[in-house]
């Protein structure tokens, strides 16, 4: 029986590297997303699509972000860039636009993943239903990580994770450790990598 393969590659998009770093900076600032927002003269909902990296940060959206931040606008632009390079250093493609809808931007899913990493016992609750609901449909499905096809539970919990309910949950939590938005992204990361090398039961 052929199955559908999701190819879960090292690629984010630089729309997503500014997104993060506007994310970080506005955190790390301890400014609320609706003060943030209100600076900018978008609603919450738009900042939110924005800093996820569904949006792209306009140039009049960038040079009041520093306004509201209180740094140079091209400061934001400075982390992203000092971030793709650590990445290109580790041969992650960095697109210059967003990812299609048939790709996965790999660090965006990781800030997913990391986000919802903390609270095990949220997680472990959460997984069984989405397993129930998604069974039918998983079970035909199979997922590449680089070279590596998995399926099953790895799979179950990687479809699981993308999807808008739970990214949703994670993108609203709120994030209690000192680790940057980046941080939280790659340590994501890295347990999707050791997820899809760990066979399973």
């Amino acid at each position: 029986m052929n199955t559908k393969q999701t190819k879960l590659t090292l690629q984010t998009s630089y729309v997503t590297l500014v997104a993060f770093s506007l994310r970080e900076h506005r955190e790390t600032s301890g400014i609320p997303q609706a003060s943030m927002a209100k600076g900018l003269g978008i609603s919450p909902s738009a900042l939110s699509r924005i800093e996820k990296g569904e949006t792209a940060l306009t140039s009049e959206q960038l040079a009041l972000a520093g306004k509201t931040l209180e740094i140079e606008p091209s400061a934001i632009l400075q982390r992203a860039d000092a971030v793709a390079q650590i990445l290109c250093d580790e041969e992650w493609t960095i697109n210059a636009t967003r990812m299609k809808k048939d790709e996965v931007d790999l660090l965006s899913l990781g800030l997913i993943t990391g986000l919802s990493l903390p609270n095990p016992s949220s997680m472990s609750k959460l997984l069984p239903v989405i397993g129930a609901a998604l069974g039918s449909v998983l079970a035909t499905r199979s997922i590449t990580i680089g070279a590596l096809a998995v399926s099953g539970p790895v799979a179950w919990v990687t479809g699981a994770i993308g999807l808008g309910g739970a990214a949703a949950m994670a993108y609203k939590k709120s994030r209690t450790s000192k680790e940057s938005v980046f941080d939280t992204a790659l340590t994501g990361v890295k347990f999707l990598l050791h997820s899809a090398n760990t066979p399973p039961p």
